[in-house]
């Protein structure tokens, strides 16, 4: 009887493993992957990084990120939450090896915005090559977002969409 119960025992647990290596979206090539995660919100994304460690680099690849502060801030204090969280995901996609260009990156910040934060981002941004740029900004009406000079030159960028709180103020050599 005892020997009868190890054996079903054994054969449940290579049952359960023959399952793991079944794991069809983990066989997925990356790209097709973090096309996939690319849909999600990003806390979503980053969350698929405890799944195993084929998936712990993979957020890093999203070419697209949506930062939406309604979306991601987690606490009450919307803004210290939003800016910590985007300001950590710049960190670790560039603390990993050969992390994926930003093709696009959309930002709604409605409440408390600080731009020097927004700045910060999209300079980030535009060393990974963005070709899309969205920003949906509500600053204090005092202090508006004026986007950088360096986002004049910025030879990568074909879509802009700007809304809200910002101030265009090109430098003489970019007319």
């Amino acid at each position: 009887m005892v020997g009868s119960m190890k054996v079903q025992k054994k054969q449940r647990i290579e049952r359960d493993e023959d399952k793991d290596e079944d794991d069809i979206i983990s066989s997925l090539p990356d790209c097709l992957l973090t096309g996939i995660l690319s849909y999600l919100p990003i806390r979503d994304s980053v969350a698929t990084s405890v799944l195993s460690s084929r998936w712990r680099p993979l957020w890093t690849l999203v070419t697209i990120l949506h930062l939406d502060q309604n979306k991601t801030s987690t606490t009450s204090d919307h803004t210290s939450s939003f800016t910590e969280i985007v300001s950590r995901i710049f960190i670790l996609r560039n603390t990993v090896p050969n992390p994926a260009p930003i093709h696009e990156l959309h930002i709604r910040w409605h409440k408390n915005c600080l731009p020097l934060h927004v700045d910060t981002w999209i300079h980030a941004t535009f060393r990974h090559s963005v070709k899309e740029l969205d920003l949906s900004i509500n600053t204090h009406p005092n202090q508006p977002l004026e986007l950088p000079q360096s986002f004049y030159f910025c030879s990568t960028l074909r879509v802009l969409r700007l809304s809200g709180d910002i101030l265009l103020n090109p430098p003489p050599q970019a007319s």
